[in-house]
């Protein structure tokens, strides 16, 4: 059983209730030792294009983290499929 510790994050522990700075984007989450949050920073992964960290990103065909932008770009180039089906018909 995991132990509450409510408003902080799970992973950095750090405080994510309202006017700590982590509250935007932050999301339920419980993992084997613990119950509260997962702050936007503990949730995002690194893109394998850019190296920015983003919280929003897609998979390329080869398994790839890629942020939004990058992964419309490669879509556009031809480098990825479209999961989406949409970013060509415009």
């Amino acid at each position: 059983m995991s132990k509450d510790i409510g408003h902080n994050c799970i992973e950095c522990l750090e405080d994510t209730k309202f006017g700590s700075g982590k509250f935007v984007n932050r999301i339920p989450a419980e993992n084997d030792e613990y119950n509260g949050y997962l702050c936007v920073e503990c949730q995002s992964e690194e893109c394998d294009e850019c190296d920015e960290l983003t919280y929003e990103y897609e998979f390329d065909d080869d398994g790839n983290y890629l942020c939004w932008d990058c992964y419309e770009s490669k879509v556009k180039k031809g480098l990825t499929s479209d999961k989406h089906e949409d970013i060509l018909e415009v």
